[in-house]
């Protein structure tokens, strides 16, 4: 949607992706332009070098009410959470094989797609109108809240390789 950045809450909530989330979140799902917008901001600002699926949900999560001497009463709380989760999953060929058409008697070779783990996504919460009194009003939404710096890490289905962050030079992609 957008390069990650330094911004204070204010400007978090105020910016147009913060925006479009918010409506997608309240009934945006339902409008097909909002939806449209929304893949073609993600597809704009991504460079995965192939297909993938981009795979948007939404989900009400409704927070278990605990009672002043502790105990959880899950069917008497009157709060919930509201939060779209995205997930953006590459699309890959599988090897093409040989079939047989028993109704033209023929072989031919057919390829398909598979559809791999999420490399990429995120989770947009409902949390914002209280995000600067638990937080502060000068609270800064920042890459380093999110990210180790200090590992650099390449994970595929068979093994995960950790580099120290300043010797990623000595990974290269073929």
């Amino acid at each position: 949607m957008c390069c990650i950045c330094t911004r204070s809450a204010k400007q978090a909530v105020n910016s147009n992706e913060h925006k479009l989330l918010s409506m997608l979140r309240q009934d945006g799902r339902k409008n097909v332009d909002m939806l449209l917008t929304f893949y073609q901001r993600i597809t704009e600002s991504l460079n995965m070098g192939g297909n993938y699926l981009i795979l948007l949900t939404h989900d009400v999560y409704t927070v278990p009410y605990t009672a002043t001497d502790g105990e959880i009463q899950k069917d008497a709380s009157d709060e919930e959470f509201s939060y779209i989760l995205c997930s953006i999953c590459p699309v890959k060929l599988t090897p093409k094989e040989l079939s047989c058409r028993l109704s033209e008697n023929r072989f031919h070779t057919t390829q398909g797609s598979i559809v791999s783990a999420p490399e990429l996504g995120f989770l947009f919460s409902a949390f914002e109108d209280t995000f600067e009194a638990h937080f502060g009003t000068d609270a800064q939404l920042t890459p380093a809240n999110m990210i180790d710096k200090k590992q650099f890490v390449i994970r595929t289905p068979d093994l995960v390789i950790k580099v120290d962050s300043e010797r990623s030079d000595l990974i290269e992609t073929r």
